[in-house]
């Protein structure tokens, strides 16, 4: 897939997320596209198979990119990922969804 598709994908899947508030990725219908295959078996993340699995080359914008850590940086503690997977309610799912769909920058 190319960095416009694989981009477009990320889109799409956090979109639905937002739009359902579903905390399960694994749910989004459009992983029944054949291209999307590897992208579903590889972490379910579009951003990580750009990068082939290399935090330092996302191609997201995490609002903490650059600092020290030990974990990835989309699962780093406070961040819009971990925000995520971790919100209390529907509606915090939903935002925070919306918000990591519009990270991925055009190139």
């Amino acid at each position: 897939m190319t960095s416009v598709e694989l981009r477009q994908g990320h889109i799409a899947l956090w979109k639905w997320l937002a739009r359902t508030g579903s905390w399960d990725k694994e749910k989004w219908p459009g992983w029944g596209k054949e291209s999307y295959y590897w992208v579903q078996e590889n972490r379910e993340c579009f951003a990580c198979d750009a990068c082939e699995n290399m935090c330092s080359r996302c191609p997201i914008v995490w609002s903490h990119k650059g600092k020290q850590h030990d974990w990835p940086l989309c699962n780093h503690p406070g961040g819009e990922y971990w925000l995520w997977r971790n919100a209390k309610s529907i509606n915090e799912r939903r935002q925070i969804a919306a918000k990591i769909a519009r990270m991925w920058p055009e190139s």
